[in-house]
């Protein structure tokens, strides 16, 4: 087993194909249920904003695991692979950790800091995490009740 991603983004691809490819909050349950049917798919996260597209997944093989992450993101999208891959980064273990850390903290971000990624990454964790009643609903992260993907920092 080992952590594989696979993602584009701002810096490798242009806005118009990361529209295509980006995956609604709204569809993300969807998304990580057809994600985890992939053979060599143990478990994962999506990580989709306005600037990156990014799957993150426990694969039982580095090769197979990246053609799975791959074909993922052509059929949940209805793209043709040959569309986007010229533009997709691959990263493994230590790489990918390095990576989804730069990510969280902003430092890989178009705007160096900002926290969008780092709410999107933290919204997926928890969704990941918590059994219901965490749930995503209509586009938002709720547990109990409250929206939990746009609470202010301090909280």
């Amino acid at each position: 087993m080992s952590l594989l991603l696979v993602g584009i983004n701002h810096k490798t691809a242009p806005v118009a194909l990361l529209e295509k490819l980006a995956i609604a909050q709204a569809d993300l349950t969807k998304a990580l249920h057809q994600l985890a049917s992939y053979e060599h798919v143990l478990e994962g996260v999506i990580l989709s904003t306005c600037n990156r597209v990014e799957v993150y997944a426990d694969v039982s093989r580095f090769h197979g695991g990246s053609l799975d992450l791959r074909n993922f993101l052509a059929e949940f999208r209805h793209l043709a692979p040959e569309d986007f891959v010229d533009h997709l980064y691959t990263y493994h273990d230590d790489a990918a950790l390095r990576h989804l850390f730069r990510v969280a903290s902003g430092i890989d971000s178009m705007v160096i800091g900002e926290s969008g990624a780092g709410k999107s990454m933290t919204g997926a964790a928890v969704i990941g995490l918590i059994e219901p009643p965490g749930r995503i609903a209509g586009g938002e992260i709720r547990l109990r009740g409250r929206r939990i993907d746009d609470l202010p920092p301090e909280a």
